[in-house]
């Protein structure tokens, strides 16, 4: 089972109390930092989840924050962004939780934080790839296992290559192992942002052929699915993108 998490960035800051939080998903029994952008967090108290399994050990102010739309880090205003310790518990609801932080003088936007129960994997390279470095090619597609969630980042627009973002991932399988792959996007939240939220996912051989691919589904509707049994012993490659860059059946 894999599971591919595709968040698009915020194209056009609000000024809301909290606009997003990144990452927005974590393994189950595990501590997990995020952070918040948003405005007059400075005196944020509490974070408030409307169901167990979830709580928050420690908030923090930042002067930056890791990325966004791009790699490098941010430098932020004081009271722009916090950093939240998440301590996730080991028989935690698996799936999508709902959040608001309290500050002194009011009650954020209802944000969103989903728990899974595979070990969590970033792309080693978020946001746009380059001539040299990122997943956007088949033959540079990032190695990841079975049984994982993957957070990768999709951004809006042409990058440095010109084109929308692609990612590519690389698992191995065995001749009649059962694998099956989902994108959770659309159900992030995040379309108020203007980003890209119709992606595609297609599955390709060790020889090249393609053995599923999938823009929507009856399960998650937005969000695609796939499942297949491997024809064959070797490497598949994992391509995830926006539906209207997808070349179709």
């Amino acid at each position: 089972m894999l599971l591919v998490l595709t968040l698009c960035p915020i194209l056009s800051a609000q000024q809301n109390t909290a606009d997003i939080l990144l990452p927005q998903i974590g393994q189950r029994g595990t501590e997990v930092r995020v952070w918040i952008r948003g405005s007059h967090l400075e005196s944020a108290e509490e974070v408030l989840f409307y169901k167990p399994g979830i709580r928050c050990t420690k908030i923090e102010p930042l002067s930056e924050i890791p990325h966004d739309q791009s790699e490098k880090p941010t430098k932020v205003d004081p009271g722009k962004a916090i950093a939240l310790t998440f301590q996730i518990a080991p028989d935690a609801e698996i799936g999508e939780y709902f959040l608001r932080v309290r500050t002194r003088k009011k009650i954020s936007e209802l944000l969103t934080f989903w728990v899974t129960p595979f070990p969590v994997v970033d792309e080693e390279l978020p946001y746009w790839d380059t001539e040299d470095a990122g997943n956007g090619t088949p033959a540079r597609a990032q190695s990841v296992p079975m049984n994982s969630t993957v957070v990768g980042y999709h951004p809006a627009g042409g990058g440095p290559l010109g084109a929308n973002d692609l990612d590519c991932y690389r698992v191995t399988l065995k001749k009649g192992q059962l694998c099956t792959a989902q994108i959770l996007n659309a159900r992030l939240g995040t379309h108020h942002y203007g980003g890209l939220t119709d992606m595609a996912i297609e599955v390709r051989s060790p020889s090249d052929k393609r053995v599923a691919r999938a823009d929507d589904s009856p399960l998650l509707a937005q969000d695609p699915v796939v499942s297949f049994v491997a024809p064959d012993s070797g490497v598949y490659t994992i391509t995830v993108r926006q539906q209207m860059d997808s070349e179709e059946p």
